[in-house]
């Protein structure tokens, strides 16, 4: 069944390279990340990711970073026009490049939805997007998530259950000690999970809907 998924998984990511920009969609665990690096790797793509966006900057501690870092350590979220204006920033930035994105884990609420549709409009990139959801039950996603382990040097990310690390314990590339997220904790998980299906979810019908009406 593994490798059946995996065999399906590579073939829909492969099929995806006719599709210029993604908005993915999918509950924490559900594996956006890996989903994206299948496309990364083509070299036709740039993901945007808020989380790992702030994520970088407490690790950075800058000011801002700093700002935020109770908001995320406690599983909440940051100020949605803050997030608005960080995405449009990196989406500028990708089409300044001429590559398409992948933006995952952005938006989360209608406003910042039809922030968004109006800013694709303005950009003339509407016929280009793909809406996608990637779904997994709550109890396999606390078991991804907590096993998880990234290196603070280079990001790679690991899993103590199915893609450990050569020793479990340092990065294969960096060869220092791997660490977990400070918010992949499964107190700050199950409250993620929960703001997913209520809040979420919804927006994904709704972006998906918008979308294809006006594709």
């Amino acid at each position: 069944m593994r490798l059946k998924i995996i065999c399906v998984f590579i073939f829909f990511t492969s099929t995806l390279l006719s599709v210029d920009h993604i908005i993915l969609f999918g509950p924490p665990g559900s594996g956006k990340g890996t989903f994206s690096q299948k496309l990364l790797e083509k070299g036709f793509h740039i993901q945007i990711s808020p989380g790992d966006i702030l994520r970088r900057e407490i690790a950075l501690n800058t000011p801002f970073g700093m700002s935020i870092k109770e908001i995320v350590a406690k599983g909440d979220y940051v100020d949605e026009k803050i997030v608005q204006n960080i995405i449009i920033e990196h989406l500028e930035k990708c089409l300044e490049k001429q590559k398409y994105f992948i933006l995952d884990g952005f938006p989360r609420s209608e406003d910042s939805l039809n922030f968004l549709i109006s800013f694709f409009k303005e950009k003339d990139l509407i016929g280009n997007i793909k809406v996608i959801q990637l779904t997994i039950d709550d109890e396999t996603a606390l078991e991804r998530i907590t096993s998880r382990r990234v290196c603070p040097q280079c990001d790679k990310v690991y899993n103590l259950i199915f893609k450990p690390s050569i020793d479990h314990l340092n990065c294969d590339t960096c060869s220092i000690p791997l660490i977990q997220r400070f918010n992949d904790t499964h107190e700050i998980i199950c409250k993620r999970q929960k703001y997913y299906r209520s809040h979420i979810n919804p927006i994904y019908y709704k972006a998906k809907k918008l979308i294809d009406e006006l594709n």
